[in-house]
């Protein structure tokens, strides 16, 4: 989502500061945006650098261990949400735009709204679900505008290679198996240029709360 994104906002004439640990799917676009090397975890280290650049908006996608589906009940997810405070601390009067999970609804057998209750079953959509509070509660005292974006199963170009589409393909070329889980779920597959019209669409409105695309 992230290299996606900044090429979409770059398109658009935005200024683009990205906070990484890596830069290899930006490598045509590195004079084009402000790249701060995340070397370790947490952000109190580049408050400074991200001070500097001013952002009057900051989308959060970071979420170590997010990536691994047998990452989803480690414990080190929760470590994200110490991560996400620390940045929230680094960003002044910017608005906050964090990206959520559909996880935090736990098992969907429906189609989910933005009114459905929380209620997740994994240690992944546990710590999204804290972090969406605190994050909340965190950007109101500051008076800044809060949105908490939930996208569908995205898809599409630079995909981490773990994900769904990539690992299944990779998997079917190879002739391994494809190991599914319960198959319970009902969840839409949305497209990463949707995706990243959506949240241009966000930033250009003045919706806040709970958004799922």
């Amino acid at each position: 989502m992230g290299s996606n994104l900044v090429r979409f906002f770059l398109s658009r004439s935005y200024a683009v500061c990205v906070v990484s640990r890596k830069c290899n799917n930006l490598a045509d676009v590195m004079d084009s945006i402000e790249f701060i090397e995340h070397s370790t975890p947490g952000y109190t280290q580049l408050a400074d650098q991200i001070r500097a650049f001013n952002p009057t908006v900051v989308i959060h996608c970071a979420w170590d261990g997010g990536s691994a589906y047998n990452d989803v009940n480690s414990t080190k997810q929760f470590h994200n949400i110490a991560y996400g405070l620390e940045l929230l601390t680094c960003i002044g009067k910017a608005a906050f735009i964090g990206v959520g999970s559909f996880s935090e609804y736990g098992v969907m057998t429906v189609p989910m709204s933005e009114r459905a209750l929380d209620a997740p079953i994994t240690s992944y959509g546990q710590s999204k679900s804290c972090f969406k509070s605190i994050s909340k509660m965190i950007c109101n005292q500051k008076g800044v505008r809060w949105t908490w974006v939930r996208p569908c199963l995205i898809y599409g170009p630079n995909d981490v290679p773990t994900r769904l589409f990539p690992s299944t393909i990779r998997k079917l070329v190879a002739g391994e198996n494809v190991v599914l889980d319960s198959c319970r779920d009902v969840v839409d597959y949305l497209h990463v240029d949707d995706f990243c019209t959506g949240m241009n669409t966000l930033l250009e409105s003045s919706v806040s709360g709970v958004v799922n695309i």
